[in-house]
Protein backbone atom coordinates (compact mmCIF):
# COMPACT_ATOMS: atom_id res chain seq x y z
CA UNK A 1 0.00 0.00 0.00
CA UNK A 2 2.74 2.44 0.96
CA UNK A 3 4.67 1.58 -2.22
CA UNK A 4 1.61 2.35 -4.39
CA UNK A 5 1.05 5.66 -2.62
CA UNK A 6 4.66 6.67 -3.21
CA UNK A 7 4.34 5.73 -6.87
CA UNK A 8 1.26 7.95 -7.17
CA UNK A 9 3.16 10.84 -5.62
CA UNK A 10 5.95 10.34 -8.15
CA UNK A 11 3.50 10.44 -11.03
CA UNK A 12 1.82 13.61 -9.86
CA UNK A 13 5.19 15.26 -9.32
CA UNK A 14 6.02 14.66 -12.97
CA UNK A 15 2.63 15.94 -14.11
CA UNK A 16 3.05 19.11 -12.07
CA UNK A 17 6.58 19.61 -13.36
CA UNK A 18 5.47 19.29 -16.97
CA UNK A 19 2.44 21.52 -16.45
CA UNK A 20 4.62 24.44 -15.42
CA UNK A 21 6.75 23.94 -18.51
CA UNK A 22 3.93 25.09 -20.82
CA UNK A 23 4.89 28.62 -21.86
CA UNK A 24 2.75 31.61 -22.59
CA UNK A 25 2.09 32.60 -26.23
CA UNK A 26 5.29 34.60 -26.65
CA UNK A 27 8.30 34.42 -28.99
CA UNK A 28 10.28 31.29 -28.35
CA UNK A 29 13.51 29.47 -29.08
CA UNK A 30 15.58 29.00 -32.23
CA UNK A 31 17.96 26.31 -33.52
CA UNK A 32 19.97 25.90 -36.71
CA UNK A 33 22.79 23.90 -38.26
CA UNK A 34 25.69 25.68 -39.95
CA UNK A 35 28.04 24.02 -42.47
CA UNK A 36 31.20 25.30 -44.12
CA UNK A 37 33.85 23.00 -45.58
CA UNK A 38 34.71 20.48 -42.88
CA UNK A 39 33.08 22.64 -40.20
CA UNK A 40 29.75 21.75 -38.64
CA UNK A 41 28.00 23.67 -35.85
CA UNK A 42 24.60 23.65 -34.17
CA UNK A 43 23.30 26.89 -32.66
CA UNK A 44 20.58 27.25 -30.05
CA UNK A 45 18.81 30.17 -28.32
CA UNK A 46 16.78 29.27 -25.24
CA UNK A 47 14.15 31.97 -24.67
CA UNK A 48 12.24 31.68 -21.41
CA UNK A 49 11.21 33.68 -18.38
CA UNK A 50 13.92 32.10 -16.21
CA UNK A 51 17.46 31.09 -17.09
CA UNK A 52 18.63 29.20 -14.02
CA UNK A 53 19.99 25.74 -14.70
CA UNK A 54 22.83 23.27 -14.48
CA UNK A 55 25.29 21.57 -16.82
CA UNK A 56 25.50 17.86 -16.10
CA UNK A 57 28.05 15.32 -17.33
CA UNK A 58 26.10 12.04 -17.35
CA UNK A 59 28.02 8.74 -17.33
CA UNK A 60 27.55 5.74 -19.56
CA UNK A 61 26.61 2.40 -17.97
CA UNK A 62 23.82 3.73 -15.75
CA UNK A 63 20.64 1.63 -15.64
CA UNK A 64 17.42 3.67 -15.88
CA UNK A 65 13.65 3.19 -15.81
CA UNK A 66 11.34 5.93 -17.04
CA UNK A 67 8.80 7.67 -14.85
CA UNK A 68 5.33 6.96 -16.26
CA UNK A 69 1.58 7.00 -15.63
CA UNK A 70 -0.05 4.16 -13.65
CA UNK A 71 -0.60 1.20 -15.95
CA UNK A 72 2.00 2.38 -18.46
CA UNK A 73 4.77 0.13 -19.72
CA UNK A 74 7.84 2.04 -18.49
CA UNK A 75 10.84 2.09 -20.78
CA UNK A 76 14.05 0.71 -19.27
CA UNK A 77 17.53 1.09 -20.72
CA UNK A 78 21.21 1.34 -19.90
CA UNK A 79 23.15 4.40 -21.03
CA UNK A 80 25.57 3.41 -23.79
CA UNK A 81 27.06 6.89 -24.13
CA UNK A 82 28.07 9.62 -21.75
CA UNK A 83 26.57 13.06 -22.38
CA UNK A 84 26.65 16.70 -21.36
CA UNK A 85 23.19 18.15 -20.85
CA UNK A 86 21.53 21.43 -19.87
CA UNK A 87 18.95 20.88 -17.17
CA UNK A 88 16.49 23.17 -15.47
CA UNK A 89 13.88 20.95 -13.78
CA UNK A 90 16.36 18.40 -12.46
CA UNK A 91 18.68 15.61 -13.46
CA UNK A 92 17.43 13.18 -16.15
CA UNK A 93 15.06 15.84 -17.57
CA UNK A 94 17.29 17.94 -19.87
CA UNK A 95 16.32 20.70 -22.27
CA UNK A 96 19.03 19.42 -24.60
CA UNK A 97 22.61 18.28 -24.88
CA UNK A 98 25.27 16.31 -26.77
CA UNK A 99 26.66 12.85 -26.16
CA UNK A 100 30.21 11.54 -26.58
CA UNK A 101 29.34 10.16 -30.02
CA UNK A 102 28.59 13.73 -31.13
CA UNK A 103 24.78 13.44 -31.34
CA UNK A 104 23.04 16.72 -30.47
CA UNK A 105 19.39 16.77 -29.37
CA UNK A 106 17.53 19.99 -28.58
CA UNK A 107 13.86 20.77 -28.00
CA UNK A 108 11.58 23.74 -28.60
CA UNK A 109 7.99 24.58 -27.82
CA UNK A 110 5.53 23.39 -30.44
CA UNK A 111 2.05 24.52 -29.50
CA UNK A 112 0.17 22.13 -31.80
CA UNK A 113 2.13 18.98 -30.94
CA UNK A 114 0.01 15.91 -30.21
CA UNK A 115 1.81 12.80 -28.96
CA UNK A 116 0.71 9.19 -29.64
CA UNK A 117 -2.05 7.64 -27.60
CA UNK A 118 -1.15 4.76 -25.31
CA UNK A 119 -0.09 1.60 -27.15
CA UNK A 120 2.11 -1.44 -26.53
CA UNK A 121 5.37 0.50 -26.76
CA UNK A 122 7.19 1.50 -23.56
CA UNK A 123 6.71 5.15 -22.67
CA UNK A 124 8.45 8.12 -21.10
CA UNK A 125 7.94 11.84 -20.67
CA UNK A 126 9.15 14.44 -23.17
CA UNK A 127 12.29 15.68 -21.45
CA UNK A 128 13.36 12.21 -20.40
CA UNK A 129 13.04 11.20 -24.06
CA UNK A 130 15.88 13.63 -24.82
CA UNK A 131 18.09 11.91 -22.24
CA UNK A 132 17.08 8.52 -23.62
CA UNK A 133 18.22 9.47 -27.14
CA UNK A 134 21.53 10.81 -25.84
CA UNK A 135 22.00 7.67 -23.74
CA UNK A 136 21.30 5.17 -26.49
CA UNK A 137 21.92 6.68 -29.95
CA UNK A 138 25.17 7.55 -31.73
CA UNK A 139 23.57 9.01 -34.85
CA UNK A 140 20.45 10.51 -36.37
CA UNK A 141 19.85 7.19 -38.12
CA UNK A 142 19.77 5.36 -34.78
CA UNK A 143 17.49 8.05 -33.35
CA UNK A 144 15.06 7.43 -36.23
CA UNK A 145 14.75 3.82 -35.08
CA UNK A 146 14.35 4.85 -31.43
CA UNK A 147 11.50 7.20 -32.36
CA UNK A 148 9.47 4.17 -33.42
CA UNK A 149 10.44 1.90 -30.52
CA UNK A 150 9.48 4.13 -27.60
CA UNK A 151 6.58 6.50 -27.08
CA UNK A 152 6.34 9.93 -25.54
CA UNK A 153 3.39 9.98 -23.16
CA UNK A 154 0.70 12.57 -24.06
CA UNK A 155 1.26 15.21 -21.38
CA UNK A 156 1.06 18.99 -21.10
CA UNK A 157 4.43 20.05 -22.50
CA UNK A 158 4.19 20.27 -26.28
CA UNK A 159 7.60 20.05 -27.92
CA UNK A 160 9.39 19.28 -31.14
CA UNK A 161 13.02 18.33 -31.55
CA UNK A 162 16.09 19.14 -33.66
CA UNK A 163 18.91 16.60 -34.04
CA UNK A 164 22.38 16.69 -35.62
CA UNK A 165 25.25 14.20 -35.65
CA UNK A 166 28.96 14.55 -36.60
CA UNK A 167 28.39 13.04 -40.06
CA UNK A 168 26.22 16.06 -40.79
CA UNK A 169 23.01 14.04 -40.76
CA UNK A 170 20.20 16.15 -39.39
CA UNK A 171 16.56 15.61 -38.45
CA UNK A 172 13.54 17.38 -37.07
CA UNK A 173 11.05 15.27 -35.11
CA UNK A 174 7.49 16.46 -34.65
CA UNK A 175 4.35 14.79 -33.36
CA UNK A 176 1.29 15.74 -35.40
CA UNK A 177 -2.11 14.17 -34.79
CA UNK A 178 -0.58 11.48 -32.61
CA UNK A 179 1.98 10.36 -35.18
CA UNK A 180 5.72 11.02 -35.40
CA UNK A 181 7.02 12.97 -38.38
CA UNK A 182 10.72 12.60 -39.05
CA UNK A 183 12.15 15.19 -41.44
CA UNK A 184 15.60 14.41 -42.84
CA UNK A 185 17.53 14.55 -46.11
CA UNK A 186 15.55 16.14 -48.94
CA UNK A 187 12.59 16.60 -46.59
CA UNK A 188 14.67 19.04 -44.54
CA UNK A 189 15.68 21.80 -46.99
CA UNK A 190 16.21 24.44 -44.29
CA UNK A 191 18.49 23.43 -41.37
CA UNK A 192 16.55 25.44 -38.78
CA UNK A 193 13.64 25.19 -36.38
CA UNK A 194 11.54 27.62 -34.35
CA UNK A 195 8.11 27.07 -32.82
CA UNK A 196 5.61 26.48 -35.61
CA UNK A 197 5.17 23.26 -37.51
CA UNK A 198 8.16 22.79 -39.83
CA UNK A 199 5.94 22.54 -42.92
CA UNK A 200 4.12 25.76 -41.99
CA UNK A 201 7.43 27.58 -41.66
CA UNK A 202 8.68 26.28 -45.01
CA UNK A 203 5.48 27.37 -46.71
CA UNK A 204 5.76 30.88 -45.26
CA UNK A 205 9.10 31.61 -46.92
CA UNK A 206 7.55 32.67 -50.23
CA UNK A 207 6.03 35.76 -48.64
CA UNK A 208 9.44 37.19 -47.67
CA UNK A 209 12.21 39.01 -49.45
CA UNK A 210 15.09 36.72 -50.44
CA UNK A 211 12.44 34.07 -51.18
CA UNK A 212 10.34 35.82 -53.83
CA UNK A 213 7.97 37.86 -51.67
CA UNK A 214 7.81 41.43 -50.39
CA UNK A 215 7.70 41.08 -46.61
CA UNK A 216 10.99 42.26 -45.04
CA UNK A 217 13.13 39.94 -42.99
CA UNK A 218 13.09 40.55 -39.23
CA UNK A 219 9.67 42.23 -39.44
CA UNK A 220 8.97 40.72 -36.01
CA UNK A 221 10.58 38.11 -33.77
CA UNK A 222 7.50 35.89 -33.97
CA UNK A 223 7.05 32.84 -36.16
CA UNK A 224 7.30 32.46 -39.09
CA UNK A 225 9.40 35.65 -39.30
CA UNK A 226 12.12 34.24 -37.06
CA UNK A 227 12.31 30.98 -39.01
CA UNK A 228 12.63 32.79 -42.34
CA UNK A 229 15.34 35.03 -40.89
CA UNK A 230 17.23 31.87 -39.92
CA UNK A 231 16.65 30.34 -43.36
CA UNK A 232 18.19 33.43 -44.97
CA UNK A 233 21.06 33.63 -42.48
CA UNK A 234 22.28 30.04 -42.84
CA UNK A 235 22.44 30.30 -46.64
CA UNK A 236 24.05 33.75 -46.70
CA UNK A 237 27.86 33.96 -46.84
CA UNK A 238 29.05 35.40 -43.56
CA UNK A 239 31.51 38.25 -43.15
CA UNK A 240 33.00 36.61 -40.08
CA UNK A 241 36.35 34.84 -40.46
CA UNK A 242 35.47 31.95 -38.17
CA UNK A 243 32.40 29.69 -38.17
CA UNK A 244 31.96 30.14 -34.44
CA UNK A 245 31.75 33.90 -34.87
CA UNK A 246 29.17 33.35 -37.60
CA UNK A 247 27.10 31.13 -35.34
CA UNK A 248 27.10 33.77 -32.58
CA UNK A 249 26.08 36.42 -35.13
CA UNK A 250 23.11 34.33 -36.29
CA UNK A 251 21.99 33.74 -32.69
CA UNK A 252 22.16 37.49 -32.17
CA UNK A 253 19.98 38.07 -35.25
CA UNK A 254 17.13 36.01 -33.80
CA UNK A 255 17.56 36.70 -30.10
CA UNK A 256 14.68 37.94 -27.95
CA UNK A 257 14.99 40.84 -25.52
CA UNK A 258 11.37 40.96 -24.41
CA UNK A 259 11.51 41.33 -20.64
CA UNK A 260 9.05 38.52 -19.94
CA UNK A 261 10.78 36.02 -22.20
CA UNK A 262 14.38 36.98 -23.03
CA UNK A 263 17.05 34.80 -24.56
CA UNK A 264 18.53 33.15 -21.49
CA UNK A 265 21.01 30.67 -23.00
CA UNK A 266 23.03 30.84 -26.20
CA UNK A 267 24.70 27.55 -27.07
CA UNK A 268 26.87 26.49 -30.00
CA UNK A 269 27.62 22.78 -30.31
CA UNK A 270 30.55 21.43 -32.31
CA UNK A 271 29.68 17.73 -32.80
CA UNK A 272 32.98 16.95 -34.55
CA UNK A 273 35.28 18.53 -32.01
CA UNK A 274 32.92 17.45 -29.19
CA UNK A 275 32.78 20.95 -27.72
CA UNK A 276 29.95 23.17 -26.50
CA UNK A 277 30.31 26.94 -26.38
CA UNK A 278 28.10 28.76 -23.88
CA UNK A 279 26.84 32.22 -23.09
CA UNK A 280 24.01 33.05 -20.68
CA UNK A 281 22.11 36.21 -19.91
CA UNK A 282 23.63 36.32 -16.42
CA UNK A 283 27.12 35.38 -17.60
CA UNK A 284 27.68 36.53 -21.21
CA UNK A 285 31.39 35.62 -21.15
CA UNK A 286 32.29 33.01 -23.76
CA UNK A 287 32.80 29.64 -22.07
CA UNK A 288 33.46 26.14 -23.32
CA UNK A 289 32.77 22.56 -22.25
CA UNK A 290 34.97 19.89 -23.89
CA UNK A 291 33.62 16.37 -23.63
CA UNK A 292 37.20 15.03 -23.60
CA UNK A 293 37.54 16.53 -20.10
CA UNK A 294 35.20 13.83 -18.71
CA UNK A 295 35.78 10.10 -18.41
CA UNK A 296 32.02 9.33 -18.45
CA UNK A 297 32.86 6.15 -16.53
CA UNK A 298 29.91 5.03 -14.49
CA UNK A 299 32.08 4.56 -11.42
CA UNK A 300 33.08 8.23 -11.60
CA UNK A 301 29.44 9.30 -11.31
CA UNK A 302 27.64 12.39 -12.55
CA UNK A 303 29.50 15.72 -12.62
CA UNK A 304 27.68 19.03 -12.18
CA UNK A 305 28.13 22.78 -12.54
CA UNK A 306 25.79 25.74 -12.21
CA UNK A 307 25.09 27.02 -15.72
CA UNK A 308 26.00 30.63 -14.91
CA UNK A 309 29.35 29.87 -13.28
CA UNK A 310 32.90 30.08 -14.52
CA UNK A 311 34.89 31.40 -17.47
CA UNK A 312 37.01 29.88 -20.22
CA UNK A 313 37.20 26.07 -20.22
CA UNK A 314 34.77 24.79 -17.62
CA UNK A 315 35.84 21.15 -17.28
CA UNK A 316 38.01 21.75 -14.25
CA UNK A 317 35.15 23.48 -12.42
CA UNK A 318 32.73 20.54 -12.44
CA UNK A 319 32.23 18.85 -9.09
CA UNK A 320 30.82 15.51 -8.09
CA UNK A 321 27.04 15.49 -8.30
CA UNK A 322 25.07 15.07 -5.09
CA UNK A 323 21.37 14.72 -4.25
CA UNK A 324 21.70 18.07 -2.47
CA UNK A 325 22.81 19.70 -5.75
CA UNK A 326 19.75 18.37 -7.57
CA UNK A 327 17.46 19.37 -4.73
CA UNK A 328 18.86 22.89 -4.84
CA UNK A 329 18.39 23.08 -8.62
CA UNK A 330 14.77 21.92 -8.41
CA UNK A 331 13.97 24.32 -5.58
CA UNK A 332 15.51 27.32 -7.36
CA UNK A 333 13.74 26.53 -10.61
CA UNK A 334 10.35 26.09 -9.02
CA UNK A 335 10.82 29.22 -6.95
CA UNK A 336 11.22 31.09 -10.24
CA UNK A 337 8.17 29.32 -11.65
CA UNK A 338 6.11 30.27 -8.61
CA UNK A 339 7.22 33.88 -8.89
CA UNK A 340 5.98 33.87 -12.48
CA UNK A 341 2.62 32.45 -11.36
CA UNK A 342 3.18 28.85 -12.47
CA UNK A 343 1.98 26.08 -10.13
CA UNK A 344 2.23 28.19 -7.03
CA UNK A 345 0.54 25.46 -5.03
CA UNK A 346 3.10 22.71 -5.61
CA UNK A 347 4.37 21.63 -2.23
CA UNK A 348 7.93 21.31 -0.95
CA UNK A 349 7.27 17.60 -0.44
CA UNK A 350 6.49 17.18 -4.14
CA UNK A 351 9.71 18.99 -5.03
CA UNK A 352 11.68 16.73 -2.71
CA UNK A 353 10.28 13.64 -4.44
CA UNK A 354 11.10 15.04 -7.85
CA UNK A 355 14.66 15.89 -6.87
CA UNK A 356 15.16 12.40 -5.42
CA UNK A 357 13.99 10.57 -8.56
CA UNK A 358 17.51 9.74 -9.89
CA UNK A 359 18.86 8.57 -6.54
CA UNK A 360 18.06 4.89 -7.08
CA UNK A 361 19.90 4.57 -10.39
CA UNK A 362 22.84 2.18 -10.35
CA UNK A 363 25.69 1.17 -12.65
CA UNK A 364 25.26 -1.96 -14.70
Amino acid sequence: MKKNMLRSVWIWVVLLAIAVMVPREVPGCSTFALRKGDGLLFGRNFDFFTGGGAILANPRGLAKTALVFPGENAASWTALYGSVTFNQVGREFPMGGMNEAGLVVEMMWHYTAAYPERDARPGMMELQWIQHLLDTCASVAEAAVAVEKVRIMPMGSRLHFHLLDPRGDEAIVEFIGGKARFYAGKDLPVPALTNQTYEECLAARSAFRDFGGSKPLHATINDPDRFVALAAAVQRPGKEKRMLERAWAILEEVHCDIRENPTQWRLVYDPRKLEIHIRTLKNPALRRVRLKDFSFACADGVKALDLDEGSGDLGKLFAGYSPAFNEGLVKRTFAAYRQAGFQEGISDMHLAFMAAYPNGMTCR
